[in-house]
């Protein structure tokens, strides 16, 4: 079972179980506040199932009615939301007799950053490895005999963009990263204003990915400076707990200075390489083994782990600075 976005973590889980010759079931959460979303996503898994043969299932989120989001900006119900998912999911975990639950968590779900008032702030935490196996203690009580885990925890964000778009490229043209909330992402895949779609523009941008081939604008300037409040590495990050946590500055740091590499240009750009490439050049190697590297899953076990890391290594040891200055996908 994969709960399924369409997003990049969710499509690698999708192409790692498929070569892995894992039966996926795919599962998208229809919330009754994100019309936009719904239909991109509906429209997408049209073509999906035309090309791969597989149905993506829309559940119903009925209790969404109860979230609120209101012109203050203020909102509650959001705050456990993939736990909530997880517990509607039981009864077809149970049906199905699912032998896993693949969440996509990345990487960057462990990170934390210290508050104003000294507090240890995880902004995902939903997404965390340990918050992922205490729900499968939790559910065990219930009865529950599926293991619960991410095959892209190892993996920081842009080593998966990477892995998706080298490895997997039929996959990988159905990616659609963004919130989907304003008027913008009515006709449009990617509403082109909010953060996530700075953050995974910039990361293509970087592997040398042609942002057309998801389904951006051949139009859209997200490297103006009027899209300078959408990337954490300016400071900004609006529409996400993560980018506004500037937990992403250094991943965007790397991923605008191997755009830079690649001469791509921008008025975004040329601010990153007035007051940020000196810091990138210096640390260069730190940033390309810590955003490039395999790091040590905790929700993988023995079976998942052996082939899903020799995936991963595969594709990583021919990664260089030297391609992706050189390559394009």
């Amino acid at each position: 079972m994969i709960p399924f976005t369409f997003g990049k973590d969710s499509l690698l889980s999708f192409a790692l179980t498929n070569e892995l010759r894992i039966k996926p079931i795919l599962m998208f959460f229809r919330e009754p506040r994100c019309a936009f979303e719904n239909r991109h996503k509906y429209l997408l898994s049209k073509r999906f199932l035309k090309e791969f043969g597989l149905k993506v299932n829309f559940f119903p989120v009925t209790t969404g009615w109860l979230r609120e989001i209101n012109d203050s900006q203020t909102s509650w119900g959001w705050d456990l939301i993939l736990t909530q998912y997880t517990l509607f999911l039981l009864p077809f975990l149970f049906a199905y007799r699912t032998r896993y639950l693949f969440w996509a968590n990345e990487q960057s779900c462990n990170e934390t950053f210290i508050d104003h008032e000294g507090y240890i702030i995880n902004p995902v935490f939903e997404q965390n490895p340990q918050w992922l196996l205490n729900t499968n203690s939790a559910l065990k009580v219930l009865g529950c005999r599926s293991i619960f885990a991410s095959l892209v925890e190892p993996l920081h964000e842009i080593a998966i963009t990477y892995i998706l778009h080298h490895r997997y490229p039929q996959i990988a043209k159905y990616q659609s990263s963004c919130f989907g909330e304003e008027k913008q992402a009515k006709t449009r895949r990617w509403c082109s204003i909010c953060s996530k779609c700075a953050r995974m523009y910039i990361f293509l941008k970087a592997l040398g990915i042609n942002p057309q081939k998801v389904g951006f604008s051949q139009s859209e300037k997200m490297l103006n400076q009027e899209k300078r409040h959408l990337y954490s590495l300016f400071n900004g990050g609006n529409g996400s707990s993560y980018d506004a946590s500037g937990l992403g500055k250094d991943e965007q740091l790397l991923a605008f200075y191997l755009a830079y590499k690649k001469g791509v240009k921008g008025e975004l750009i040329a601010e990153f390489v007035k007051k940020h490439f000196a810091e990138a050049k210096k640390r260069e190697q730190e940033l390309y083994q810590t955003f490039f590297s395999i790091h040590p899953p905790k929700t993988l076990n023995y079976e998942l782990k052996k082939p899903i890391l020799k995936i991963f290594e595969e594709e990583l040891a021919s990664l260089s600075l030297n391609r992706l200055k050189k390559t394009s996908l």
